[in-house]
């Protein structure tokens, strides 16, 4: 049905406050009058005000994510329909209630083999921490270290607050690449600062036993940086073998064929 003048404005002055989640379901039931015939005033204004809470929860929700930088955008509750080897439920449970982003802060290191989904599973808790309103970031570990080593110093302490500033810090395929003194001192700088405030997300090939080794050959301070990663942390070891398909390759007969 058309709305009225009166009606029209209104919606009109509600969007133009920004209210626009209110505005919509105001609407809603303007053009839906006979299912509101036998609600009241404060029923509809309810109605209306959940509306509009939930338009800034979804907003907020992309807004997060899309600063993110993320890579995929599977969810943990698509992850716990499929669990990979070395996941289980009671542990989806624990990265859900979020404890260990704010309450009792554990980091969490997620290794395995090549393939076998770790930057998948990171993700999804990146989606799920930017739906529960926490600023997450996502890269490259060895790029951001090694990009943070080499800026000049103005530009790294405003990089430094920046990551600061992020509830949940994810540094993917950790270890793949041998890192330089200046970089491993970032990486301790990073983990010093965030220690006991904020997590870290680790994906790694490396097994725990073998993150030390990875450091303690180029800095004195790897004992330090795997105190501050490790302890405390949830550790979740992924097992089996590479989700990636396999690229098939033809042999080209078209010359063949002349």
């Amino acid at each position: 049905m058309a709305l009225t003048a009166q009606q029209s404005n209104l919606i009109a002055r509600f969007n133009k406050l920004r209210l626009s989640g209110f505005a919509d379901m105001l609407m809603n039931q303007f053009n839906n009058s006979a299912a509101y015939i036998e609600a009241t005033y404060e029923d509809k204004l309810e109605d209306c005000l959940s509306a509009h809470e939930q338009y800034l929860g979804s907003a907020r929700f992309l807004r997060l994510k899309k600063a993110a930088g993320l890579t995929d955008s599977i969810t943990l509750n698509e992850i716990s329909q499929k669990l990979p080897l070395g996941l289980d439920r009671e542990q989806i449970r624990y990265l859900i209630r979020n404890t260990w982003i704010e309450n009792a802060v554990e980091n969490i290191i997620i290794s395995g083999p090549c393939g076998v989904g770790k930057s998948c599973l990171a993700n999804a808790i990146a989606i799920h921490a930017c739906k529960s309103g926490y600023r997450t970031l996502f890269y490259k570990a060895t790029e951001l270290l090694e990009e943070l080593a080499h800026k000049d110093n103005g530009d790294r302490i405003k990089y430094r607050n920046k990551l600061l500033k992020t509830s949940v810090l994810i540094l993917d395929d950790f270890g793949i690449k041998r890192l330089s003194e200046e970089a491993i001192y970032e990486l301790y700088l990073m983990l010093d600062s965030r220690y006991n405030k904020y997590p870290v997300i680790v994906t790694t090939q490396l097994k725990p036993e073998g993150l030390l080794s990875y450091l303690g050959k180029v800095s004195t301070r790897s004992e330090a940086v795997i105190e501050r990663l490790c302890k405390p942390a949830v550790f979740i070891n992924l097992i089996g073998d590479s989700k990636r398909p396999e690229r098939r390759f033809t042999s080209d007969t078209s010359n063949d064929r002349k």
